[in-house]
């Protein structure tokens, strides 16, 4: 129930190695993202608990140490989300995975933005809208993404500049009586 923060510059001793974050099912509290900037942080994978980003956090293939030079996708599974008010930046081909469950959430204590730069939503994926934004560069979606609406207010709740593939199908979860989601060319807006 308590929470972990994570800071600074993940400096990696020796060469081959790569800075990597996993926050595991035993998880029970909170892992909070929080220095300017964080990285290089070459992968994660969150699979439990409640992630949160208060900095902007990049895989940066030029400053880091990394002999290979490569960095790896974030993978967001069921049971775990990723909040906050920060950034990631991926590098090259990398993208933050959501798998089936897996929950993004527009700020914190559902205020802000979420600003990803490559993400690939999965079918079943969870949007969690209480009132933050997710802002998307590259989008790409396949099958139904789930859209949960407790507490939503009237606006953006994901925007993105390119899509990929087809725009996926939203399913609104909570729908406040009197109110309808709809898809714009380049975002999901509650009216």
């Amino acid at each position: 129930g308590e929470a972990l923060t994570v800071g600074g510059r993940l400096m990696m001793y020796d060469y081959w190695k790569h800075g990597r974050l996993v926050v595991t099912k035993e998880n029970a509290g909170t892992v909070i993202l929080a220095a300017n900037p964080c990285c290089p942080l070459c992968a994660a994978e969150l699979n439990a608990g409640r992630t949160v980003l208060r900095t902007r956090v990049v895989q940066d293939l030029e400053r880091n140490w990394c002999g290979k030079k490569e960095c790896g996708d974030w993978t967001l599974r069921r049971g775990a989300t990723l909040a906050g008010t920060g950034g990631l930046m991926f590098s090259q081909e990398a993208r933050l995975i959501v798998e089936a469950g897996g929950i993004l959430e527009g700020g914190e204590e559902g205020r802000g933005t979420l600003t990803l730069s490559r993400v690939a939503l999965r079918p079943d994926a969870v949007l969690s809208c209480r009132g933050g934004t997710v802002a998307i560069g590259a989008l790409e979606a396949q099958g139904p993404v789930t859209v949960r609406l407790d507490g939503a207010e009237p606006g953006l709740l994901l925007t993105w500049e390119t899509l990929e593939g087809p725009v996926p199908e939203f399913r609104a979860e909570g729908l406040p009586a009197g109110r309808a989601l709809r898809v714009e060319s380049n975002g999901l807006r509650l009216t």
